[in-house]
This record gives C-alpha cells, sequence and structure tokens, in this order.
C-alpha cells in the first residue's frame, strides 16, 4: 500500500496493487473482490471509500482513503502496552456498528485483526475504520436472504490469534464469528495478551 497524490484533486489517498502477472484473465483477484465489495458497502463511515481502481500495467490498482496508524502500531506505541479501558470500550462501540452495517449488507469480513483497523486522520481523526475486505464474503443471498450451510471446510480463515472457535475448527463462518474475533481483538487492547499466546502474531 502507497501514499500518493491525486494530481488533479491534489488529496491524498492510498493506493493498494496487485500483480497479476501469473494469474488468468478470468480470475478475480483478491484487490478486485475488495473493490467490489466496498462498492457494494457505500463508504459508509468506519470503511474506507473506494475511489478508483483499474489496471496498470502488470499490476491491478485501488485507490481509497487515506488513513491513519493501526490499532498495532498505537498499541506498540503504548507504555504500558495495552490502552485504557475507555478508550478499548470506545473503539470496541464503533467496531460493533461497522460490523452491523456491513452484516445489515451480507458480507462477514473473516479477518478482524488489529492490523485491519486503522485510526481516520484530521476530522475523522476519532474514527476507527476496518479494513482489507479480500476475503470478506457473503453469508446470505442479497435477496432470498438464505443462509449459507454451516458445513465442515476443513481450513481456518483468518487470523489464528484472534479466529473463532468455528474458525479453528474448520466450519463455514459466519456473523458471530467477526464478533467473537473482535471481542479477541479488544481484551487483547485492554491487557497486552491473550490468555493462548503471547504476542498477536502466534
Amino acid at each position: 500500500v502507497y501514499c500518493t497524490q491525486d494530481i488533479i484533486t491534489k488529496q491524498i489517498v492510498a493506493v493498494k496493487l496487485e500483480s497479476t502477472a501469473h494469474k488468468p484473465p478470468s480470475h478475480e483477484t483478491h484487490l478486485e473482490h475488495e473493490y467490489q465489495v466496498l462498492s457494494e458497502l457505500g463508504g459508509a463511515t468506519g470503511l474506507p471509500r473506494p475511489i478508483w481502481f483499474g489496471r496498470e500495467g502488470s499490476y491491478q490498482a485501488m485507490v481509497i482513503d487515506n488513513l491513519g496508524p493501526s490499532l498495532d502500531r498505537l498499541l506498540n506505541a503504548s507504555p504500558d502496552g495495552a490502552l485504557p479501558l475507555h478508550h478499548d470500550a470506545a473503539l470496541g462501540l464503533q467496531m460493533i456498528t461497522w460490523l452491523k452495517y456491513m452484516h445489515s449488507h451480507h458480507f462477514i469480513h473473516h479477518d478482524i485483526k488489529l492490523q485491519n483497523m486503522l485510526m481516520g486522520l484530521m476530522e475523522s481523526k476519532d474514527t476507527v475504520f476496518l479494513i482489507d475486505f479480500g476475503i470478506a464474503s457473503q453469508y446470505q443471498h442479497p435477496s432470498s436472504h438464505i443462509h449459507i450451510p454451516m458445513e465442515k471446510t476443513d481450513e481456518l480463515v483468518g487470523t489464528l490469534a484472534f479466529a473463532s472457535l468455528n474458525s479453528h475448527l474448520g466450519l463455514e463462518l459466519s456473523q458471530r464469528d467477526d464478533f467473537e474475533a473482535l471481542a479477541y481483538m479488544l481484551l487483547f487492547l485492554c491487557n497486552g495478551s491473550l490468555p493462548w499466546l503471547v504476542s498477536p502474531g502466534d
């Protein structure tokens, strides 16, 4: 991800690149999928606004809002290695709102973690943003509202440290798994650790 400036509007934006060198033309990349998900979610508060998507040489590029530091960076900068409880609670309330909005549009994120939560800049400096929708998926059909079946997939989806129990069991994920991962992440923010790991990279 690169920080750059729009030469016409002079707006500072973020550019995310993905190589297409060894992928067939018909293959949907993670970046293309992410752009489609963000477009369907409509640039709501707490979600980066998709500005442009296209191809540059052997790369696909997506332009989105430029955002601030991740919660992981803020936590590492904290002298106590944890955030105060009132800050953790305020961030948690925002994250619950963004997840509920995303779920109301039939999507689940699949990878709730510190690195995918970024603070905004300037007038949005107190807003936490959810990013990285490359593996987001629909848990129910948009028109029929038929829920996906709970099947055995035999693969762990997401980040090991914050993955839900269902993910560890290799089961198809749903909205509750996003919230379970969020609960683990919030516990990590206020404690600086979790009982089953030493660091979020474990």
